[in-house]
């Protein structure tokens, strides 16, 4: 069983069910947010350190896209918190960890700072040479819903990553 999706595009972990009785208390983890996810994205231009929290309301726009929206106009909330990894003048990668599960919302809320996810071809502009999206869904954790103990699953991030999207940005510290 597939527990979540990745909009087209994005890279990362993605977690399927072979036991059965896990089914529902995994489905149930995603929807009461006790899964933690966390994203890797690299943005045009300079991604403020102070920028740590993004809420919006999120609302269809149309077939395939969505929007933020003034509360009151029919959006559901959402709120990704955000921490700068590495910046130049030109791009900046950023950690997100969604404490919502709003469809297209990390991107969105980085729109909402001024700042699309490069090669994003729905809120921003297409890469020239057909790269993917620099979004990639970096790690999940949680307990594990038998024996309580603490899961954590990463993906490395693709090698084009370092040769296209990370080129010109520093490694990051430690938090």
């Amino acid at each position: 069983m597939l527990f979540h999706r990745l909009d087209v595009d994005t890279t990362g972990v993605v977690l399927f069910g072979e036991d059965p009785a896990l089914n529902a208390p995994i489905t149930e983890m995603f929807r009461s947010r006790e899964m933690n996810k966390t994203y890797w994205a690299v943005v045009d231009g300079v991604w403020l350190d102070s920028w740590r929290s993004v809420r919006t309301f999120i609302k269809k726009a149309g077939s395939s896209r969505w929007e933020n929206v003034p509360k009151g106009r029919g959006g559901d909330p959402g709120e990704t918190q955000f921490r700068l990894l590495s910046t130049n003048r030109e791009k900046s990668w950023i950690e997100a960890k969604p404490l919502t599960g709003r469809t297209h919302q990390i991107r969105l809320h980085c729109l909402e700072r001024g700042h699309a996810i490069l090669g994003d071809r729905l809120y921003g502009r297409a890469n020239a040479a057909g790269i993917p999206m620099a979004l990639h869904a970096r790690r999940l954790e949680f307990k594990h819903p038998l024996t309580g103990r603490d899961v954590r699953v990463e993906a490395v991030a693709p090698a084009y990553w370092q040769e296209h999207w990370l080129r010109g940005l520093k490694a990051p510290s430690a938090p």
